[in-house]
């Protein structure tokens, strides 16, 4: 049951600031019930704005679409989220691409690719240690145009086994007759998936080579 109130505008924004100040949500239903009570009970002598009623339940209506939007948003943030976890989970243990410039030798396994731009010409790919010395170089086909993947069997210039570890990836070639610097990507083994906090993302643990979100992932390996 309502209780008596004041029958006038002033009565009714009285009403709705007072459910506000003692923190009780006003949602649609309890405004149209105030307005259905200040009819009932308003003073003939002062009877109630047509038009300020108008806006007040306007004013309502698109505050009430907003709260809807913010939810179905924040469903749809959350179902997202969900989906890059379960994507995520797919990847454990198996090889991704990514764009990086150091790539793991593990069990005589390096893989990776290159940006190779029209007109390049003398694409080699140097696979360094850590000291900086090149201990394989690579050459790609003449013509190869676009991302061209490559794979090191880990056998060094001097025909030996290469120990597993990370290795530098530097790729050049030419181009109107002027060396240049390409974009290389790496592949790397999901060790392991965490599942960030808010506006974080998922991210995949690819061991020594750090976490990377999994936006950033190229290609699938296998």
């Amino acid at each position: 049951m309502i209780a008596p109130v004041d029958g006038s505008q002033a009565g009714l924004q009285a009403d709705i600031q007072s459910a506000k100040t003692k923190g009780n949500p006003l949602h649609q239903e309890d405004f149209l019930k105030l307005m259905v009570a200040q009819i009932q009970n308003q003073d003939p002598t002062q009877p109630l704005d047509s038009s300020e009623f108008l806006s007040q339940i306007s004013q309502l209506s698109t505050v009430q679409g907003i709260q809807d939007a913010t939810d179905l948003m924040r469903q749809m943030m959350e179902m997202s989220a969900s989906n890059s976890a379960f994507q995520a989970a797919s990847l454990l243990d198996r090889m991704v691409v990514v764009p990086g410039g150091m790539a793991p030798l593990e069990q005589g396994r390096l893989a990776g690719s290159v940006d190779v731009p029209h007109g390049m010409s003398n694409v080699q790919i140097s696979i360094n240690d850590q000291a900086g010395a090149t201990i394989k170089t690579l050459s790609l086909p003449e013509g190869s145009v676009g991302q061209i993947p490559f794979k090191w069997d880990g056998i060094g210039q001097d025909g030996n086994p290469a120990a597993d570890g990370l290795y530098t990836i530097e790729a050049k070639g030419s181009i109107d007759g002027e060396l240049v610097s390409l974009t290389t990507y790496v592949g790397a083994r999901v060790q392991s998936i965490s599942i960030g906090s808010s506006g974080e993302g998922t991210l995949l643990n690819l061991g020594a080579l750090g976490a990377i979100s999994l936006g950033d992932v190229r290609e699938i390996m296998g």
